[in-house]
């Protein structure tokens, strides 16, 4: 029985502790992805030639 009591404890309480750094570096890598996105088919979109 200790060793299964020891086990358990070790696995937890089954939530993640915290864990907003993740969820704020996971918006910020998508955000940036989209923006850089966005900018480049800006600068690639053609432009009207002027006459």
């Amino acid at each position: 029985m200790s060793t299964l009591g020891t086990l358990l404890a070790a696995v937890g309480e089954g939530r993640i502790h915290g864990g907003w750094e993740y969820v704020k570096a996971a918006y910020g890598i998508c955000w940036t992805g989209l923006t850089l996105y966005a900018l480049s088919l800006w600068v690639r979109w053609p432009r009207e030639e002027r006459k």
